[in-house]
């Protein structure tokens, strides 16, 4: 507990906390209208520059997740079939 009183807290009035937040999650509705590739990345790149950090970390590892089973079923030698259904959970 040394160094707590050198610690320096700033003040931050409610407005800026809620500004401050929502760099850290900013809840933001994303439904793909179609399952098509091209328009998930337009999409995609439009909702990252919304969503906060949190929902950023969250989404990669969806991400990850989704190409690790895509790999395992090529390595497996199995037809490929990516549906983006799971998009739904960002």
């Amino acid at each position: 507990m040394k160094y707590w009183p050198e610690v320096k807290i700033p003040f931050f009035s409610e407005a800026k906390q809620r500004e401050i937040a929502k760099y850290y999650y900013n809840p933001v509705e994303y439904k793909l209208p179609s399952k098509d590739f091209e328009l998930l990345e337009n999409q995609d790149l439009k909702l990252n520059e919304e969503i906060g950090i949190l929902q950023l970390d969250e989404q990669v590892k969806i991400l990850k997740e989704k190409i690790h089973d895509i790999v395992d079923t090529i390595i497996n030698g199995d037809e490929v079939n990516i549906e983006l259904g799971f998009t739904d959970s960002f």
